[in-house]
């Protein structure tokens, strides 16, 4: 009986495990798409050092942590206790949309939780003519127990509030820096 038990649960560990993975390598996918249909812009008569200036206020005030940034090269790298920067009522949203898929790819046993998830950021500045692209990535990284299995990806549209979020705290300190400096 103990045998069969325990070969029960391998399986069933077997079978939510491989869920997970399937559910992780969708939202990759989806969220490469989302990456590079909405996580890429450009902006004319701004330095990348204004745009990073600019990056960095933004990032503060949607409560994401710098950790790393560099002017010359053009990195800005941030973390945030997931789900931030997105709301408790539009991580709602996202379970909404998201949560029939995700029993359906994971199984039954799938569990919405953000306890031990971080929101990881990266966002690349390269100099175009007379302006400069800023690329945004981000991903999930699992801090919490190691029993248990974790994503990696951010659910699609999470990932579309976010980078929304992000564009448009940026371009509020991106004009008030453009105005000040054309008052000068």
């Amino acid at each position: 009986m103990k045998k069969i038990i325990l070969v029960l649960i391998l399986l069933l560990t077997s079978c939510v495990s491989t869920g997970m993975n399937d559910l992780d390598k969708i939202w990759e996918k989806e969220n490469k798409e989302i990456f590079n249909k909405i996580g890429i812009r450009e902006y004319i008569g701004i330095t990348k050092e204004q745009a990073i200036k600019a990056m960095v206020i933004a990032f503060q005030r949607l409560d994401i942590i710098i950790e790393n940034s560099d002017f010359k090269v053009g990195t800005l790298t941030g973390t945030a206790i997931a789900p931030k920067p997105i709301s408790y009522d539009e991580f709602q949203t996202v379970i909404a949309v998201e949560n029939a898929r995700a029993q359906s790819t994971a199984g039954p046993f799938f569990v919405w939780t953000l306890r031990g998830f971080n929101s990881k950021y990266n966002i690349i500045y390269l100099e175009i003519p007379n302006g400069v692209q800023i690329s945004i990535r981000a991903n999930l990284r699992y801090t919490g127990r190691t029993d248990m299995i974790a994503i990696q990806n951010f659910p699609p549209k999470a990932t579309e509030i976010a980078i929304k979020k992000i564009w448009n705290e940026f371009e509020k300190i991106e004009f008030i820096q453009r105005a000040t400096l054309k008052k000068r």
